[in-house]
C-alpha cells in the first residue's frame, strides 16, 4: 500500500519565482493620488526580515468605482520586485476563484503541464501546499531553505464566504483584497488592515483631472476645473472618464464645460445612476457615449464588451465575427479594416484596459453597466444574441458530441468559461424586463458549461448553470423547440441533470430526469431519426436513475438496451459500452446475481485489457470493472462456506480494490470523488487486516476529497464516519469511537426519513452503504 499512499502526497517540485501572474492586467500609467493608502500597504504587506507580529492582511472596501481594483493593481506593479511571487485572483465567484488557485500551480510549474491540470482539483491542493510552505527551493537536500514571500490579491470578492477554501493559507504571506461587501473588514483575520476607501476630495479630484487629461491648471482655471468635478463627488471612475474625454479630444476646461454640462441630453439612465456618491451628475459613462464621442464601430465593440466577463477578455475571442455580420452589422470585423482604430478609441478612453503582451481585455464592471444601461431594448437583445454566438463559437459547438467533454479541452474550457457565467447571470437580470430573449445558442452553452462544471467536480456550478440552460430552452417558442438539433440540445441538457443528480444523491431527481430524455430519444426514433448515440447514453442513464430509487428490475432492462444499442451503432471507439456494462453488474450483484455480474465484469474487464493494455489510463472505466470486482469478491467471501476460500476471496477482493484505486489516481487524479470511493473501500480492509494507521490515512484522504463539497457529499461523509467508529473500535479506542458512532447516526438521521432513523447502537455498516449512489459501495 505504501506506493499508493505515496501518490496521494502531493509532488514537491523546485517553484519557478519569480512568478508574476496576473493575466490581463497592464500598469496604469495615468493612475495618481492614493499615496498615504499606497503607504498603508506597504507597512502592513511588504515583507519584513522577520515574522510579522501581525497577519499581512488588508482589505480594500468601498463603493463601486472608487479605485479599489486600480490601488491594487499599482502596488502589484511597483512592488512587485518586493515579492517572490504575486499571484492575481478573480475572486468573483466560487468557479473564478478555483480556476485562478489551480492556475497557480501551474504559474510556479509545480504541475506537469497534462491535460486538464489548468482547471484540476489537484493543481488547487499543490498551490495551497505551496503557499503554506513556500520555499525558494522545492526539494531542497542543504540544511537551511530560504522561504519565499508570495503576494495574493484577492479581486472583487464580494461574497466573503469564499474565503472558507483559504482560510488554512491566509496566514502564511500576504493578502489583499479589494471588495464592495463592508463585512470584508473582518473577512481575513482578526487583526487585519481594513481601509474604507472614500471618493477623492475636491482638491484632490482636481489634481487627477489635471494629471490625467494632461493639463496644466492655472489659479484663473480653478474655478471651471471645481465646476467640472464637483457633480462627480470624488468618483474615481467618473473622473478618470472625463479626464480621458478631455485628453482625447484635446478640449479645455472651458470647451468641456461648455459642451457636456447641459442636463437635457441626459438619458434615461443617467436619471436613474446611483451608483456613484452623487444620485444624479451630469457626467456618466453613459454621457460620452450619448454625445457621439466615439464612433459606431467602437461603440458596437464596446457595447458587446458589456456583455462579457470583465476580467479576461482574450482578444481571439472577436475572431469568428466576419460571419456573423448579419446581427451586428456595425461590429468591425476582426483584425480587418477599422478594427484597429475602433480598438484605440476606446483604449484611449479608458473604457477597456489591454494587457499589449497577452491581448487581454479588462473592463470596469461600472462601465458594462452603463453601456447596458443605454441601450434599447432591440440594441439589447441584438448584442447579447450577437456575444452568444461568440462564446459558441470560441467554445466549440461544431465538435462530435462524443468529443466535446474529453479531458484535453478542459484547459481550452477553461479560457472561456467565466463568460459563460456572465451570460447566465445577465439573463437571470434582464430577462424578466425583456431585454433578453432565450435562444438555442444560450441553452446550448449554458448546458455545455454545466457539463463542465460537473467534469471538474464544481457539483454545486453545474447543477445550478444545467437548471439554467432547462429553463432557456423550456423559454424557447414551440417552434423552436421540436427539429432535430432543439432535441440533441435538451437531451444533453436532460442527460447533464441526471448525471449530476446521481452524483449528488438526488435518486428521485436522477430518475426523473433521464426518463424525460429516453422519452424525447424514442419519440425521435418513432419519427424516422435513425438510432444514435445519444439515444444509446439515454437508456443508461434511465438505468442510473432506477438503481437509484432500487428498482434494480428496470434498472436491468434499461442496461441491457442500452448494451445492446452500443453493439448495433458498431462505433469506433473501443469497448463503448463499458459503463452500461459495469452498471449492469452492479445491478445483479445488489439482486444477489453474483454468478452474472462476476461473468459481465471479467468479460468487460478482458475486453479492456485486450484493447488498452492491463491498469490502462484511458479512461476511468477500468477502474470501475475493478472497484466492482473487488465488492463482488467481498459479498462471495462472506458467503463462502470453506474458511479458506473466505481467505482467498477476501484476498482477491483486496487485490482488485488496490488495483482500481491506483488506476483511479492515474487517471481521474488523488482528489477525485470516485477515488474517494475506494479510499473507503482499502481503509475497511485495512481494519480487517489490523492495519490501523494505514486505515486511518485512507479514511483521511476520503475525507479531504469531500470535504471540498460538503453539501454534495454530505451521504458520503456519514459513511465514512461510520467507517472510522469502526476503526476505533477494533483499535480498542472506544471513548473516541462512540463519539464517532454519535455523529454518523446524527447525519444519517437528518438525510432519511423518520421511520428509518436509528439509535447508534442499532446501526450497522449496511444502513450507510443504502445512503451512497450504487457505484460509489
Amino acid at each position: 500500500l505504501t506506493p499508493i499512499l505515496d501518490r496521494f502526497e502531493l509532488p514537491q517540485q523546485k517553484a519557478r519565482l519569480p512568478c508574476f501572474m496576473v493575466e490581463g492586467r497592464t500598469r496604469n500609467r495615468d493612475f495618481c493620488g492614493r499615496s498615504e493608502i499606497l503607504q498603508q500597504l506597504d507597512k502592513t504587506l511588504l515583507p519584513g526580515l522577520g515574522a510579522p507580529a501581525a497577519p499581512r492582511h488588508v482589505a480594500i472596501f468601498g463603493k463601486p468605482g472608487e479605485g479599489k481594483t486600480a490601488i491594487a493593481n499599482e502596488f502589484v506593479f511597483t512592488r512587485k520586485n518586493e515579492f517572490d511571487a504575486v499571484f492575481w485572483i478573480r475572486a468573483e465567484s466560487e468557479a473564478k476563484l478555483k480556476q485562478d488557485l489551480a492556475n497557480i500551480a501551474n504559474a510556479l510549474h509545480l504541475q506537469s503541464q497534462t491535460t486538464g491540470s489548468e482547471v484540476s482539483t489537484e493543481g488547487r491542493e499543490i498551490a495551497k501546499a505551496w503557499l503554506m510552505n513556500a520555499v525558494k527551493e522545492g526539494v531542497a537536500d542543504v540544511n537551511v531553505v530560504e522561504s519565499a514571500n508570495w503576494l495574493l490579491v484577492l479581486d472583487n470578492c464580494n461574497d466573503v464566504d469564499l474565503m472558507d477554501d483559504l482560510w488554512e493559507v491566509l496566514e502564511f504571506g500576504s493578502v489583499l483584497m479589494t471588495s464592495t461587501n463592508p463585512k470584508s473588514a473582518m473577512a481575513l483575520s482578526e487583526n487585519q488592515l481594513s481601509i474604507d476607501l472614500k471618493g477623492f476630495t475636491e482638491s484632490q479630484s482636481i489634481e487627477v483631472l489635471e494629471h490625467i487629461a494632461k493639463l496644466k491648471i492655472s489659479p484663473e482655471q480653478v474655478s471651471e476645473a471645481r465646476a467640472i468635478v464637483q457633480p462627480l463627488g470624488g468618483w474615481a471612475l467618473a473622473l478618470r472618464q472625463m479626464a480621458c474625454l478631455i485628453r482625447y479630444e484635446h478640449l479645455s476646461l472651458r470647451e468641456f464645460k461648455q459642451r457636456y454640462e447641459s442636463l437635457d441630453e441626459r438619458t434615461e439612465l443617467q436619471q436613474r445612476e446611483t451608483h456613484g456618491p452623487a444620485e444624479s451628475y451630469p457626467f456618466t459613462v453613459a454621457s460620452i457615449l450619448a454625445k457621439d464621442a466615439i464612433s459606431p464601430r467602437s461603440l458596437a465593440l464596446l457595447e458587446v464588451c458589456s456583455m462579457l466577463d470583465p476580467d479576461t477578455i482574450h482578444e481571439e475571442l472577436f475572431a469568428s465575427t466576419q460571419q456573423m455580420s448579419d446581427i451586428l452589422s456595425d461590429f468591425p470585423i476582426y483584425r480587418k479594416g477599422t478594427y484597429y482604430s475602433d480598438r484605440a478609441e476606446i483604449i484611449r478612453l479608458s473604457l477597456v484596459g489591454v494587457d499589449p503582451d497577452t491581448n487581454v481585455w479588462t473592463i470596469h464592471r461600472m462601465v458594462q453597466e452603463a453601456i447596458r444601461g443605454q441601450l434599447t431594448i432591440q440594441r439589447f437583445r441584438a448584442t447579447f444574441g450577437f456575444a452568444t454566438k461568440l462564446v459558441c463559437n470560441a467554445w466549440g459547438l461544431e465538435n462530435p458530441a462524443e468529443k466535446r467533454h474529453s479531458v484535453k479541452l478542459w484547459g481550452h474550457r477553461s479560457k472561456w468559461f467565466p463568460h459563460i457565467l456572465r451570460l447566465q447571470d445577465l439573463y437571470q437580470s434582464y430577462a424578466g424586463a425583456g431585454c433578453i430573449e432565450p435562444s438555442r445558442e444560450l441553452a446550448q452553452i449554458l448546458s455545455e458549461g454545466g457539463t463542465y462544471q460537473h467534469e471538474i467536480s464544481m457539483l454545486h456550478v453545474a447543477g445550478v448553470m444545467l437548471r439554467a440552460a432547462k429553463s432557456v430552452f423550456e423559454s424557447l417558442p414551440e417552434t423552436e423547440t421540436r427539429d432535430i438539433q432543439a432535441m440533441d440540445i435538451i437531451s444533453d441538457i436532460y442527460y447533464g441533470l441526471g448525471a449530476w443528480a446521481n452524483e449528488t444523491n438526488h435518486g428521485e431527481e436522477c430518475l426523473t430526469f433521464n426518463k424525460s430524455l429516453v422519452a424525447l430519444r424514442c419519440n425521435l426514433m418513432k419519427r424516422g431519426e435513425p438510432l444514435s448515440l445519444r439515444t444509446a447514453m439515454a437508456y443508461n442513464q434511465r438505468g442510473t436513475g432506477h438503481m437509484m430509487v432500487k428498482d434494480y428490475a428496470s434498472a436491468i432492462e434499461d442496461f441491457t438496451s442500452s448494451r445492446a444499442h452500443f453493439k448495433t451503432l458498431r462505433l469506433e471507439v473501443k469497448c463503448a459500452d463499458s459503463i452500461p456494462t459495469v452498471n449492469l453488474a452492479v445491478a445483479h450483484w445488489l439482486t444477489g446475481d453474483l454468478t452474472t455480474a462476476n461473468d459481465l465484469l471479467e468479460n468487460g474487464l478482458a475486453a479492456r485489457e485486450a484493447a488498452f493494455g492491463k491498469d490502462d489510463t484511458d479512461s476511468f472505466r477500468t477502474g470501475r470493472f475493478l472497484h466492482t470486482l473487488g465488492n463482488l469478491r467481498s459479498d462471495q467471501s462472506a458467503m463462502a462456506s470453506d474458511p479458506a476460500e473466505r481467505v482467498a476471496l477476501m484476498e482477491e477482493s483486496y487485490r482488485y480494490h488496490q488495483r482500481a484505486l491506483s488506476q483511479y489516481q492515474a487517471t481521474i487524479g488523488i482528489h477525485h470523488h470516485r477515488t474517494a470511493d475506494v479510499c473507503h473501500r482499502v481503509a475497511d480492509h485495512c481494519i480487517q487486516r489490523k492495519c490501523f494507521d494505514q486505515a486511518r490515512q485512507f479514511i483521511e484522504q476520503a475525507f479531504r476529497i469531500w470535504h471540498a463539497d460538503e453539501a454534495s457529499f454530505r451521504n458520503e461523509i456519514a459513511r465514512t464516519i461510520f467507517l472510522k467508529a469502526r476503526l476505533e473500535e477494533r483499535a480498542g479506542n472506544n471513548f473516541e469511537a462512540g463519539a464517532l458512532r454519535e455523529r454518523a447516526a446524527e447525519l444519517r438521521s437528518r438525510i432519511v426519513n423518520e421511520q428509518h432513523k436509528k439509535s447508534p447502537s442499532e446501526l450497522e455498516s449496511k444502513d450507510f452503504d443504502e445512503l451512497v449512489t450504487f457505484w460509489s459501495r
